[in-house]
């Protein structure tokens, strides 16, 4: 058991990796670009949730005011 911040933590918390003390740089780099290029996808999937609610709330309200929703 590894104890680092005050909290305990088993020597291998994922399945195949280690928790190493000394990550080199190049290691810390990428997994902060994996890190930010996932967080971009989550963003990329939230506004697009937000458009389609938007557009669909929008394409009902025209259909109850005017009948017809505007192509």
């Amino acid at each position: 058991m590894l104890r680092q911040a005050g909290v305990l933590a088993p020597e291998r918390s994922w399945p195949g990796r280690r928790i190493s003390a000394a990550r080199t740089f190049a290691g810390e780099t990428e997994t902060l670009v994996f890190r930010g290029f996932l967080s971009y996808l989550l963003g990329l999937l939230a506004w697009r949730l937000l458009v389609c609610s938007v557009v669909g709330r929008a394409g009902r309200a025209a259909e109850e005011v005017g009948g017809q929703a505007a192509a």
